[in-house]
């Protein structure tokens, strides 16, 4: 029996180290979840604890006894703190620590003073059996509906302080003896369950992590896709057109605009083979556009490109002018995976542009056409001859046809024609 619960002891020892290294990993990877580093410590001190329980002899006794259950019961209590991170991200009282302390106290006194095994026995049960009893109800009330590795876990907790309280009570029907040299069946059954459930809570850890790691992803999933959903609603919404393509140059968005304006196919799903099936001009419509000069392209190496006009034919063969953006896709480690371009058609504002300049153009040559006389004109008072710029006399008629579009015809005033021809019309009154 004295063989068995040594090999019991190491056993459990081996079990929380390596339960202690299992959480570690964990916590190196899973950053954001909080508590397991406690789960991690607090199985370090178990570890420690029952090494000091087994290393009694070449350890002073009264050390091993007050040292050893103190370190199980803090590390009882780290893992009831990290199980309240865990399960509802805040940090539980301290006063948990208040139990290691007494029981310090206690040992102190009943291992020092008194010397009393059973009472120790019955003191170490009922305070791991509160802490144990704790940690289950606070992951059994963690959330609702509760996952399924959080009943198993709570369960598995809930069970130990059942058999701790067991261990309790059957302290007045087997008197503990001295350990490890001769225990009593209380100390055995103890000693023979604490591997088995060290070996559980492992599992239930494991179980626990898991679950919520997967219950993350799925969530992340769904709000990718609703995301991808709002972002594909908006793409193909868009008075742009959109086309984008991955690291390889396959594409993996082309949004209605795109669609409508191409003939896409599957005989064209690589950019290397865009132009043997559609063709992309320069602003002057004849030149052809080179693979490189691509601004999806460009953007797949590295490049940024910004207001590029190049034309394209639509379906129907009709020439249109666009007006290209295209950026590089990067992740968060700034690798390049893909590039995007969104090309605006301005056919209709560049016809637009050019009526105005049409216009414009034929407004001023109109106005080098049209004549103006500005200033003072010097005219004779009497004859109303002209003084032109050489200071010749003209006659007014003749000096306006020669600066304006204006042409006379002559005729006499009823005024003149009295003054001049009236003695005319006497003579000849016919």
């Amino acid at each position: 029996m004295n063989i068995d619960i040594q090999t019991a002891t190491i056993f459990s020892i081996i079990v929380n180290v390596f339960q202690s290294v299992f959480m570690l990993l964990y916590a190196g990877v899973l950053k954001q979840y909080h508590g397991i580093r406690h789960w991690a410590f607090g199985n370090i001190l178990f570890a420690l604890g029952m090494t000091l329980w087994l290393l009694r002899g070449p350890v002073p006794p009264w050390f091993s006894i007050i040292f050893g259950n103190s370190l199980v019961l803090v590390a009882a209590c780290f893992i009831y703190l990290g199980s309240s991170l865990f399960v509802k991200n805040q940090r539980s009282s301290m006063l948990v620590f208040a139990s290691p302390a007494l029981t310090f106290l206690l040992f102190l006194y009943f291992t020092l003073y008194n010397d009393n095994i059973a009472i120790r026995t019955v003191i170490m049960s009922v305070m791991g059996c509160a802490i144990t009893g704790a940690t289950g109800l606070l992951i059994f009330r963690a959330s609702q509906p509760l996952p399924t590795s959080y009943r198993f876990t709570g369960g598995v907790f809930a069970a130990y302080s059942v058999v701790l309280l067991f261990q309790a009570g059957l302290v007045p029907f087997f008197s503990p003896q001295s350990f490890p040299q001769a225990p009593s069946f209380a100390q055995v059954f103890f000693f023979l369950v604490a591997p088995v459930f060290g070996l559980l809570v492992t599992v239930g850890f494991g179980l626990m992590i898991t679950q919520r790691l997967l219950a993350e992803l799925r969530e992340t999933a769904t709000a990718l896709e609703q995301e991808h959903g709002r972002t594909k609603t908006m793409l193909e919404n868009l008075a742009a057109g959109v086309v984008a393509c991955d690291s390889e140059g396959r594409f993996t968005v082309i949004n209605q605009v795109a669609r409508n304006f191409y003939e896409w196919t599957v005989a064209n799903p690589n950019i290397d083979h865009f132009g043997e099936t559609q063709s992309v001009y320069l602003p002057d419509g004849q030149s052809l556009m080179k693979k490189e000069e691509l601004p999806l392209y460009r953007a797949l190496h590295g490049e940024y490109v910004r207001d590029i006009e190049c034309v394209l034919k639509s379906k129907q063969g009709q020439a249109h002018h666009f007006l290209v953006n295209a950026s590089p896709l990067v992740n968060n480690l700034e690798q390049l995976w893909g590039g995007i371009a969104v090309f605006a058609d301005i056919t209709e504002r560049k016809q637009a542009a050019e009526a105005q300049a049409k216009l414009l153009a034929e407004l001023q040559e109109s106005l080098k056409e049209i004549k103006t006389l500005r200033g003072l004109v010097p005219i004779c008072a009497h004859c109303k001859d002209v003084r032109d710029d050489s200071g010749f006399w003209q006659q007014v008629e003749d000096y306006l046809q020669q600066r304006t579009e204006a042409e006379f015809s002559h005729g006499i005033c009823p005024e003149c024609f009295q003054k001049h021809y009236g003695d005319l019309m006497k003579s000849h009154p016919q």
